[in-house]
């Protein structure tokens, strides 16, 4: 040490040059100097060294930790002489544990090991050490939090030079998103593998044949049932033109390869097949099979009776040119596109004129344009529409047809065209009318004789049955009665009688309008006049129930109308006012003018009229028989009366009632310009 050092010269360190005691001392002090600073130099040496190496060792944990953590990795080691464990941070991490509060204790990481896995982990790692053979395994790990991960691991087994194992080194890793990818990738293959048996199910379930083949070989990869029903089981691995076809090689009516090239494109051909004594359209397009193979997909329509069809329908076309009907056919937007000789020979227009017109080019004009709205709405639905139209002729004739027109459909079920067959049924609508007509006119007559005789026999006999009851009674006990009961009597009898007047009189009138035979003279009269005698004449009536009659008008007024119409009608409306007025009530008669009518108007305080009732009044057909407020009765015929007398004056009559507060007869006279 002290000759590396150089503290002593060997040349000049004699043993007879002695140092004296002093010279040694001294010496020796400096040695220790030298010695203790060369100390001090090799410590620091020594310290950077270590420092070094710690920093070394931290930075690689430190690559490994972020490593560990990137891949979702761990380590682990245990020496198995000692049982010291070593676990990185990573391989607490994907334990769920955090590296702060693990023990170094491989049973903690067992805690976490799934239940239902810790024996087989525990039984392949002894068969690993018995084998001396490192081994790859997969468990799960059971979370605190319930969740579970998915670990593979692989151990590495170390030997001494004596073949003893000192140490087992292991690398886990967190597989949990690998699984999920596998199981996905599982689930994908299985829901793959059974779309694809759906689809060849599908395939199988289709009544048209259908086969696979592989473009280059030629050889069939699948065939329906309906395929095989026709050429037998044993297609799939023979080439296509020998199990199809009986043929050496290929057949040269298929379409080739180069045509098919195109996966957008199919190729559509007609082949009939002698064999089977079947006509097919087969459509063909290169399609991917299996593994990216590009194979032919063929189907093959049955249109053997397609073709039967085709000549069925050369002899249908001859019988729409000579259908005695009008047959049109159109576009989408109603423009004639084809008629028959029908249509010609009906409207005056040929094929060629017609062809390119719309079809409103017989619209004359007088089709409600409902109609046609609705026409156009139900064929957009794709349903059949039926109907009249007024058309008109090339000529300006018009005629009605009836007509059925339907919506032609496509493949696709897309509109493409509409077929009109129609029916010239002018004659038909006209003889119809007229039938109409003289029916209704019967069954007025009918409802007419109807009345008559029910007048006759029963509202006339009843009120002559009281007179000669009352007559008949005070002529054999006039004696007997006082003057009061014969007063009483004689005013009964009057009454009857009163009544049976007007019944007459409304009898006789109405008779008289339906033989045409009553005298319509229209003059000039003040409104005034006409309601002021006709009050006078129902005074009487009124009186006997206590009800007032007020004439309401406030202006003078002139109507040119027949003055014993207009009585007549106010006369039963007054007298039908007070049958239905209870005693103390109250008839109201007004007249206003506007600028185009008289509006008159006899409103009482009586029971009213239901709604039910109010459409009967005026029709003779209804029984409206209703007793008054004190039994009275009536025919009926009188509201009658006041409807053809209105009506004749080009008027019109109507009813507002409320039931229990009262009703308002309205009707109208035209005025007329003097």
């Amino acid at each position: 040490m002290l000759l590396r050092s150089g503290f002593i010269n060997k040349a000049n360190y004699k043993m007879s040059n002695k140092p004296t005691y002093k010279e040694l001392e001294k010496t020796i002090i400096e040695l220790k100097k030298q010695h203790k600073a060369e100390l001090i130099r090799i410590e620091k040496k020594n310290n950077k060294t270590v420092e070094a190496h710690i920093n070394k060792k931290n930075k690689y944990k430190k690559i490994t930790n972020i490593s560990e953590q990137v891949a979702k990795a761990g380590s682990w080691s245990l020496d198995t002489k000692t049982n010291d464990f070593f676990c990185s941070d990573g391989m607490c991490i994907i334990h769920g544990i955090k590296p702060e509060e693990f023990d170094n204790s491989l049973e903690m990481l067992r805690k976490y090991i799934h239940p239902d896995d810790i024996e087989e982990v525990i039984k392949k790692s002894n068969q690993s050490i018995l084998e001396k053979k490192s081994f790859v395994f997969e468990y799960r790990m059971l979370l605190s939090d319930g969740s579970v991960r998915y670990i593979r691991g692989k151990n590495t087994l170390i030997f001494n030079e004596a073949e003893e194992l000192i140490e087992i080194i292991g690398m886990n890793m967190d597989i949990s998103e690998l699984k999920k990818h596998e199981l996905l990738l599982n689930k994908t293959k299985e829901q793959l593998k059974n779309e694809r048996n759906q689809f060849l199910s599908l395939l199988n379930t289709i009544p048209e044949p259908i086969y696979v083949s592989d473009t280059k070989t030629m050889k069939i990869l699948f065939a329906n049932d309906a395929k095989k029903k026709i050429y037998g089981d044993e297609l799939v691995e023979k080439r296509c033109f020998e199990a199809l076809h009986n043929l050496n090689e290929p057949c040269n009516f298929c379409p080739t390869i180069e045509k098919l090239n195109n996966k957008e494109q199919a190729i559509r051909w007609v082949k009939e097949d002698k064999k089977n004594k079947k006509t097919f359209l087969n459509i063909e397009k290169l399609i991917e099979w299996q593994d990216n193979q590009n194979a032919r997909f063929q189907i093959a329509f049955d249109i053997t009776e397609l073709k039967k069809a085709e000549n069925e329908i050369r002899k249908l076309s001859v019988a729409v040119e000579q259908n005695p009907t009008t047959i049109v056919i159109t576009d989408t937007e109603g423009n004639i596109e084809y008629v028959n000789n029908k249509f010609t020979e009906l409207t005056g227009y040929t094929f060629k004129e017609a062809k390119g017109k719309n079809a409103s080019v017989l619209n004359s004009g007088r089709t409600n344009t409902k109609i046609f709205i609705d026409l156009w709405n139900t064929l957009k639905m794709g349903k059949v529409w039926k109907g009249e139209f007024i058309n008109k002729k090339k000529n300006g004739e018009k005629f009605i047809e009836y007509a059925t027109i339907a919506p032609i459909f496509d493949e696709n079920n897309k509109t493409t065209n509409y077929i009109a067959i129609k029916e010239d049924v002018t004659i038909k609508r006209q003889l119809e009318n007229t039938l109409k007509k003289n029916e209704k006119k019967l069954r007025e007559l009918n409802a007419t004789k109807d009345k008559f005789f029910s007048i006759i026999a029963h509202d006339l006999r009843s009120p002559f049955n009281a007179i000669i009851g009352f007559s008949e009674m005070l002529f054999k006990k006039h004696s007997e009665y006082d003057a009061k009961k014969r007063e009483q009597i004689i005013k009964l009898i009057l009454s009857s009688s009163k009544e049976t007047y007007d019944l007459l009189e409304n009898l006789l009138q109405w008779a008289k309008t339906q033989i045409d035979n009553n005298t319509y003279n229209p003059e000039k009269h003040e409104v005034q006049t006409i309601i002021f005698e006709t009050l006078f004449n129902t005074e009487n009536i009124a009186k006997s129930k206590k009800i007032k009659l007020i004439s309401a008008i406030s202006e003078n007024l002139s109507i040119y109308a027949d003055k014993n119409m207009i009585q007549t009608i106010l006369r039963n409306l007054i007298t039908n006012a007070i049958k239905f007025t209870k005693e103390g009530g109250v008839i109201t008669i007004d007249a206003q003018k506007n600028k185009k009518e008289v509006i008159f108007s006899v409103n009482d305080t009586g029971i009213g009229i239901s709604k039910e009732k109010i459409g009967k009044l005026f029709d003779i057909t209804e029984k409206t028989n209703t007793l008054g407020t004190n039994n009275e009765t009536g025919t009926g015929l009188g509201l009658i009366l006041c409807k053809e007398f209105t009506e004749k004056h080009k008027g019109k009559i109507w009813v507002e009632s409320i039931l229990g507060k009262g009703s308002s007869f309205k009707f109208t006279i035209p005025l007329k310009i003097y």
